[in-house]
């Protein structure tokens, strides 16, 4: 009788096997990929037997046990600094979510990650007293779980981004009223799994971030300055995100502004370039501000990624001096269609003349 308790993205896995149906010998194990040779695992006296386990791209296990949980590296068994017993995870980087030790004298356990150098990072509950759970960790060190209300007793499934706690529902882009008391898995790419308890019905809801998103501001100055606040939207602007998703895979997708010169794209988890295109295919971002930028998108959505460019009517006025009135005439005609809009800007003009010969006295 064999159940497989975990697996890797890899294919890597632990179990429990039983002698016999009716037997309560329970033997854990573990099988690496691809050739899948079964290796028990020791819980002899000393080592504590395992409630649960976990096991990475590599073959690291996280074994936890109520007294002595531990990691298998490469056989050799490593002491945890956190408590992993039931709700715990272990990622691809060797990092462990579980729960602080020692325990609280006075309130409630708080969760907490082991990253792999020993260092233990807490995950703080919404409200002090809350009591909290991790369940799952990615190789971002983002951890989903629950909150649960040291006062209502209420349950809120919550996310920890860069070590700050928030409600799953406040990641979701637009409108979502549904309460959500536990998350239960997030991957890499940012999307999460996570459930809804309504008296016996319990639902479960994937969750994928929602992308990149921000406004083309069009800049105008007048005679008493340029503006920096409440400038208007640009219309008709293509931005190009491109990059390289958490999965390895490449991705490159545009979007032009709307009539309010907000844009917005979706895209999975991953590191990316954003910035103004003319062709579509290159980022150029000459003639706006700021310069290119690169975002890093995980389980929660990146808004305000603006740029700002000239807007602003074209700037009449005198031609410049020339000894070709048809070339002053071309110059004007140019600045007349829009060749130098009224914006902050430096431009630098390079002005050749000829003299004729006679003008020269000697």
């Amino acid at each position: 009788n064999v159940r497989v308790y975990a697996a890797s993205n890899n294919g890597n896995l632990v179990g429990v096997s039983n002698e016999s149906h009716t037997s309560t010998t329970i033997h854990w194990f573990y099988a690496l990929a691809p050739g899948y040779a079964v290796v028990p695992v020791d819980t002899s006296t000393g080592a504590g037997f395992p409630s649960s386990m976990a096991i990475n791209n590599s073959g690291t296990i996280a074994v936890g046990n109520a007294t002595t949980p531990y990691l298998l590296v490469n056989g050799v068994r490593r002491s945890l600094k956190v408590s992993i017993t039931t709700n715990f995870d272990l990622n691809n980087n060797g990092d462990v979510a579980g729960r602080v030790v020692p325990a609280p004298t006075s309130g409630n356990s708080q969760a907490a990650i082991e990253l792999a150098n020993g260092t233990v990072q807490v995950l703080p509950p919404l409200h002090a007293d809350d009591e909290v759970t991790v369940n799952a960790l990615n190789d971002n060190d983002e951890a989903v779980g629950s909150d649960v209300n040291s006062s209502t007793g209420a349950s809120t499934a919550v996310a920890w981004i860069d070590g700050k706690v928030s409600p799953v529902t406040s990641l979701i882009a637009g409108s979502f009223s549904t309460p959500l008391s536990q998350a239960v898995d997030v991957n890499n790419n940012g999307s999460i799994l996570a459930a809804s308890v309504a008296g016996s019905t319990q639902n479960y809801y994937l969750l994928e971030a929602s992308g990149i998103s921000g406004t083309v501001f069009g800049e105008e100055c007048s005679a008493t300055g340029c503006p920096s606040t409440g400038l208007p939207g640009l219309p008709g602007q293509t931005i190009l995100v491109q990059g390289k998703a958490n999965d390895g895979s490449e991705v490159k997708t545009s979007a032009v502004t709307n009539e309010n010169g907000q844009w917005s794209v979706s895209v999975p988890a991953g590191r990316y370039l954003v910035g103004p295109t003319f062709d579509g295919e290159t980022i150029d971002g000459e003639g706006f501000t700021p310069e290119p930028q690169t975002v890093d998108l995980g389980v929660k959505s990146v808004p305000n990624v603006n740029f700002s460019t000239c807007a602003g009517p074209a700037t009449a006025g005198a031609a410049p001096a020339s000894s070709d009135g048809q070339e002053a005439a071309l110059v004007r005609e140019a600045m007349l269609s829009g060749g130098l809009p009224a914006c902050d800007a430096e431009y630098t003009f390079q002005v050749s003349a000829s003299v004729h010969e006679a003008t020269f006295v000697d």
